[in-house]
């Protein structure tokens, strides 16, 4: 079946968007799937996050030494973190999981200091300076504290476990604040973290890995422990990690070296799963530029939390996934977030269409490049129905109200987001479109971008395009529609099936 078109009206313009055969459903299949997105949507309820404030103090390294309880699912910690100051203030804030107690926390010269959760956002905890501190002014403070991490109860994720330890192994991502973080998703840091756990695990996670060092047992019952040491000396939003029964498969694709960390029994494919990365390395390595450490870890993530996540040179899936063939799409998703995500961060919480959705429409880039542009087409195809689940929740450009990796916010920031991208590219062309991706990069790698860089960089590009007597497309008026609007595109379908010797024939208009 051959590729179609269909018109679409942004503002006043009329444009003409390509679109793939998963687009051509008969009548009575759309009117079914619409009223069953009609039904989805009023059961569904959006979930919403507290829009943080500001950051008055950013986090710059960070000293972490944690010990893993398997058999009492806890951990117990101390976070050294030197921060310097954004404004003169006499308060920290940091965001910590709500089910870590903290102990106490000591300022420089080692003496307790007054602390409290935030009554209106228990994630927040505030510490509370004998003296403000002048706006770049440096502070070095160490937090002591303690908690179970056993399910999805009270996680700063609603619905979803974004830490756990338990007698099988252990998961602390990022999201999950596990340590104290200030400005989540938007803060670099560099850091050491130290991760002591029963000797029957393998960690792995961001930074550079030392061996192992043998240390006394808490107790006969649980046996011998390790500690595991990461050196991560590059800032970025570094602090993920899976602990188990892992075996390390070190792998070589195209050059690249791809570490492929899972349990025996699920390590027979790890060649292809580095296949895989290098692949999706070398496309947007060409399309985008250079990242500066073109070497990733591929690590198992248990069933039980997210389906998939990205580290700095980090690239989790959760076993229910854990296939290289078919889950190429989502290794190459991954593979982009090193680009949009870790090289280029959101400058606030509110700016993430630049980083997940853009990481979300690598994914249809790359699937048009490796297997051709119905591949491609395809993936937009399901970033259309994804956007349709939540449509109403917020606006792209104020994704600060959701969760983060929320349902709605999978529906609003990667989904719709990944559709703007698409669009973008009808409106700009092709060349002007991936010319200002390159340029964005090469601008914002490693430093934080605002919607409104990309906006003005797209604008630049479009207009440098144009031929006249061609005018440069209204892109000003594109994002403003859909940038700060809730809703997806509105389709109309006619068509005609004919039977033919080969089958069957579809000619219409959307």
């Amino acid at each position: 079946m051959g590729l179609v078109s269909y018109r679409v009206y942004i503002g006043a313009e009329l444009k003409t968007i390509e679109r793939g055969p998963m687009a051509l459903l008969r009548r009575a299949c759309a009117t079914f799937f619409f009223f069953t997105l009609i039904f989805l949507s009023c059961v569904a309820v959006p979930l919403e996050a507290q829009v943080p404030r500001p950051a008055n103090f950013l986090a710059e390294h960070y000293d972490v030494s944690a010990s893993l309880d398997a058999i009492g699912q806890s951990i117990s910690a101390t976070a050294k973190i030197d921060f310097k100051a954004v404004e003169a203030s006499s308060s920290v804030r940091v965001e910590l999981h709500p089910n870590l107690i903290v102990k106490e926390v000591k300022g420089p010269d080692g003496k307790p200091l007054n602390f409290e959760r935030d009554n209106q956002n228990p994630l927040m905890v505030v510490v509370q300076l004998p003296t403000p501190v002048a706006t770049g002014g440096h502070l070095t403070l160490t937090y002591s504290y303690a908690g179970l991490l056993v399910n999805e109860e009270n996680s700063p994720v609603p619905g979803v476990r974004a830490a756990l330890i338990n007698k099988d192994g252990a998961y602390l991502l990022l999201l999950a604040r596990w340590f104290p973080l200030t400005n989540f998703p938007s803060n670099r840091y560099t850091a050491t973290f130290r991760l002591n756990v029963p000797d029957i695990f393998a960690v792995a996670g961001t930074g550079k890995a030392s061996a192992p060092t043998p240390m006394p047992s808490k107790n006969a019952v649980e046996g011998g422990r390790l500690l595991y040491t990461f050196e991560c000396k590059n800032p970025a939003p570094h602090g993920t990690f899976v602990a188990g029964k892992l075996q390390l498969n070190p792998k070589q694709a195209e050059g690249i070296s791809v570490a492929v960390y899972a349990p025996r029994a699920s390590s027979a494919n790890a060649e292809e799963f580095a296949d895989s990365v290098a692949r999706s390395a070398i496309i947007f390595s060409d399309m985008f530029g250079p990242i500066p450490d073109p070497t990733f870890t591929v690590i198992q993530l248990p069933d039980g939390t997210l389906r998939e996540y990205a580290a700095p040179g980090v690239l989790l899936l959760s076993q229910r996934i854990w296939d290289p063939k078919s889950s190429d799409r989502t290794i190459a998703h991954l593979v982009a977030s090193q680009w949009w995500g870790i090289q280029v961060l959101p400058a606030t919480p509110g700016d993430v269409w630049i980083s997940d959705g853009l990481a979300r429409y690598s994914e249809a880039l790359y699937a048009e490049q490796n297997a051709g542009k119905e591949a491609g087409l395809r993936a937009v195809d399901e970033f259309a129905v994804g956007a349709l689940m939540y449509e109403d929740a917020a606006p792209i450009a104020q994704a600060a109200r959701l969760a983060p990796y929320s349902p709605d916010y999978r529906s609003v920031v990667m989904n719709k987001g990944a559709m703007l991208f698409h669009m973008l590219r009808s409106h700009m062309g092709d060349v002007a479109f991936k010319s200002a991706l390159r340029d964005f990069y090469f601008q914002f790698a490693e430093k934080s971008a605002r919607i409104e860089d990309f906006e003005n960089l797209a604008e630049r590009r479009a207009q440098a395009a144009a031929k006249p007597p061609q005018e440069p497309p209204n892109l000003r008026g594109f994002f403003a529609q859909w940038l700060n609007s809730t809703g997806v595109p509105e389709f109309s379908l006619e068509y005609v099936v004919y039977r033919t010797p080969k089958g069957f024939r579809v000619v219409g208009k959307i």
